[in-house]
């Protein structure tokens, strides 16, 4: 689901945009804050925090200066603003869902706001009025288009995740992997019927035939697409004699496991770091392959 929420918290920073350049437009530049600024603060590590209360006052404080339309009060604003984010840690679309719906608030005040002021009229065309209200209208239109779009892709790529066309973004645990993937890597021929898949991650998008990285019950697997061909490595626990993890190097990389053989041949699995995925599938492969050795 990063993907998901990737493009979930870039449509809300351009809604965050939106919100400011209108009031930049509408206050001949006299708004506090400007639309560059509103955006780039959210990338700023602890200053972020404090931003994500301070821009909903400061919104908040405006439309309840004007008199015309009522709104809570801006510091319980960037208070929910702030627990909305917060809530990612645990659950990435409940975060998205709260914070589209404060969203939603925000533009009904706004909208209010710019009905009440003069700048935009629910009656008026672009072409009714010149200037800024036309203006205003446009941008609106515009930005419901891009953000219908982008909605609409969201709920595509949401709706194909869940379904188990897409490959999820994260690494999968047995009892989460869609049985309609674990169909796919029968019918590709990368595990048999009789194997339970333990772990599985695939970094492809439409499709998990792209690449793969997984261990079942019996065995380690690594296979990727090349050339329409499907290039499979794998190896059964007891021939395996190390495994080692190489964590990735920044957050935009997967971490790297190498699986080295008897006879000294090894191959590699890559793996996300998405919520702790890598470190999770690499502790339970390992617990897996010795007690394989145990075994045996």
């Amino acid at each position: 689901m990063l993907i998901t929420n990737l493009i979930g918290y870039g449509f809300w920073l351009f809604c965050v945009y939106r919100f400011h350049l209108i009031l930049k437009q509408v206050t001949d530049g006299s708004y506090a804050i400007s639309p560059a600024v509103s955006v780039g603060f959210h990338f700023i590590p602890i200053l972020n925090l404090w931003w994500l209360i301070k821009w909903p006052m400061e919104f908040g404080r405006f439309i309840r200066a004007q008199g015309t339309v009522g709104i809570w009060p801006g510091a319980l604003l960037g208070v929910v603003l702030l627990l909305a984010n917060l809530v990612k840690l645990y659950d990435g679309g409940i975060s998205l869902f709260l914070i589209f719906s404060l969203g939603i608030y925000l533009r009904g005040k706004l909208t209010r706001y710019l009905e009440a002021t003069g700048h935009l009229s629910p009656r008026e065309t672009a072409d009714d009025k010149p200037g800024r209200s036309g203006w205003v209208r446009r941008l609106g239109i515009s930005a419901g288009i891009v953000v219908g779009a982008a909605l609409l892709l969201l709920i595509v790529v949401v709706i194909g995740t869940e379904t188990g066309h897409f490959a999820d973004t994260y690494v999968v645990s047995a009892n989460k992997i869609h049985p309609r993937q674990v169909r796919k890597l029968q019918e590709m021929g990368v595990i048999r019927e009789t194997e339970k898949v333990q772990y599985f991650y695939s970094s492809a998008f439409f499709s998990i035939r792209g690449d793969g990285n997984l261990f079942t019950d019996q065995r380690v697997i690594s296979y990727t697409e090349c050339d329409g061909a499907l290039e499979i490595s794998n190896a059964y626990y007891d021939e395996v004699e190390s495994i080692d993890f190489f964590p990735a190097e920044s957050w935009s990389d997967d971490s790297v496991i190498e699986v080295t053989l008897k006879d000294q041949s090894w191959f590699s699995l890559y793996v996300s770091t998405g919520e702790g995925g890598d470190v999770r599938f690499y502790e339970r492969l390992v617990r897996t392959w010795e007690n394989k050795r145990t075994d045996n």
